[in-house]
C-alpha cells in the first residue's frame, strides 16, 4: 500500500507541475535561439522528473553542457542500459561515484567496491572534522552503503540530515533526505526506504517522480 500511494501522489505532480515548467522554458528558447541546446538539456531534465526516460534521452542525445550529460546518464542509467551508461560516463569529465553506481547495479560487486573504497578513503584522508559538513556524511553514507557496511551507512545518512535539517533548509534537507533512503535500499531495509521515499514525495524542490520511481 506504501509504494501504490507513493506512485500515486508523484504522479499527480508530474501532470500537474512539469507541463508548465516545459512551457516556460520553450517560450524561452523561442526567444533565445542561440541557448536553444542550452534550454534542450533544461527539458531533458523535466522529462527525466517525469519519469519519460526516453523523451528525456531524445532531448540529451547530442549534449553540450554537463547538465545534458548528467541527464543522458540518468536517462540509461535508469532504464538499465548499463553500457549506455558507462559510455556516457566516459565521455564526461571523470566521475567515479557513477561508475561505481553502474558497476553496482550490473552485478559487478567487485569493481564497485573498489571504487568505494577508494572513494571512501579519499573523504577520510583529505578532511577534517571540523570542515564536515552534511554532504561529507551523505556521501560517506552512500560509499559505506556501496560496502556493505550497513550500521555506518545509515548512522552517516542520519548526521548528514541532522546538520540540515528539512524543517531549516528545505531544498539542502530534502536532498541529504534521499541518502537515508538510499542506505536504506542498498543495505535490503526496502521497507524503511518506502518510509523515507513517502515523506520525500511531499516535498517538491529536490525529489521528483523519475528519479524516485
Amino acid at each position: 500500500s506504501a509504494s501504490t500511494s507513493f506512485r500515486g501522489s508523484r504522479k499527480t505532480i508530474s501532470r500537474s507541475v512539469f507541463p508548465r515548467g516545459e512551457e516556460f522554458v520553450c517560450q524561452a528558447q523561442t526567444g533565445n535561439p542561440a541557448s536553444a541546446k542550452l534550454f534542450d538539456s533544461q527539458l531533458a531534465r523535466s522529462k527525466l522528473a517525469e519519469g519519460d526516460l526516453a523523451g528525456a534521452l531524445a532531448l540529451s542525445r547530442d549534449p553540450t553542457d554537463r547538465l545534458g550529460l548528467d541527464v543522458q546518464f540518468h536517462a540509461v542509467f535508469f532504464g538499465k542500459d548499463y553500457s549506455a551508461a558507462l559510455r556516457t560516463i566516459a565521455a564526461a569529465p571523470p566521475d567515479l561515484r557513477a561508475e561505481a553506481q553502474v558497476f553496482r547495479a550490473r552485478g559487478e560487486h567487485e569493481k564497485a567496491e573498489r571504487i568505494f573504497r577508494a572513494l571512501r578513503e579519499s573523504m577520510a584522508k583529505h578532511s577534517t572534522p571540523t570542515a564536515r559538513d552534511g554532504w561529507y556524511y551523505a556521501y560517506c553514507s552512500e560509499f559505506d552503503a556501496g560496502l556493505g557496511r550497513k550500521e555506518e551507512a545509515i548512522r552517516e545518512a542520519r548526521q548528514a540530515m541532522d546538520l540540515h535539517p528539512i524543517a531549516q533548509d528545505l531544498i539542502n534537507g530534502a536532498a541529504l533526505a534521499e541518502y537515508l533512503a538510499k542506505a536504506h535500499v542498498w543495505t535490503g531495509e526496502l521497507d524503511l526506504a518506502l518510509e523515507q521515499l513517502e515523506m520525500l514525495a511531499r516535498i517538491p524542490p529536490e525529489a521528483n517522480y523519475g528519479e524516485m520511481r
